[in-house]
């Protein structure tokens, strides 16, 4: 997609995420924070940020999930959507990179595996960053739906 055909679409997603979150009665408001051919990010702001980003951000990985069903169904875009809230996605990616190096670190003295559950994908994506390239360890996901878990492995 060239610039000129993505003109329009950053608008389209924050009126979409706004419009769904003014139906869930919530004082939050949405602004493009980055458009480009290959991505869409709106942040919310406003009093009602934490119930918006729910308990592990549950509330706003749901969000997300529907404002990009709607965006790409209206738009028929390949451009992927981020709802974010006030930096919320930075702050739990850098949680979750302290806690895997911790983990490995774990996991090297050790010699035995850690399984992680509970993990969204966008969790378990940023862990498989983290320690990508780390020579001593390395992870893998298992399991389907809700039962999936990420486990950080030593290198034999």
């Amino acid at each position: 997609m060239a610039n000129g055909e993505t003109a329009g679409l950053g608008e389209e997603a924050r009126r979409i995420v706004q419009q769904t979150v003014d139906l869930m009665d919530l004082a939050a408001m949405a602004t493009v924070a980055e458009e480009s051919d290959e991505q869409i990010v709106i942040d919310m702001a406003g009093a009602d940020i934490g119930i918006l980003i729910g308990r592990r951000g549950e509330t706003l990985q749901a969000l997300q999930l529907i404002a990009s069903a709607m965006f790409h169904r209206k738009t028929d875009s390949g451009v992927r959507l981020i709802v974010d809230a006030e930096g919320y996605r930075d702050r739990r990616a850098d949680t979750l990179t302290e806690k895997a190096l911790q983990i490995a670190n774990e996991v090297r003295e050790s010699g035995r595996e850690a399984v992680l559950d509970s993990l969204s994908a966008f969790e378990r994506r940023v862990v498989h960053l983290a320690l990508a390239d780390d020579p001593d360890v390395y992870t893998y996901s298992e399991g389907e739906g809700r039962e999936r878990v990420l486990v950080i492995s030593p290198r034999t």
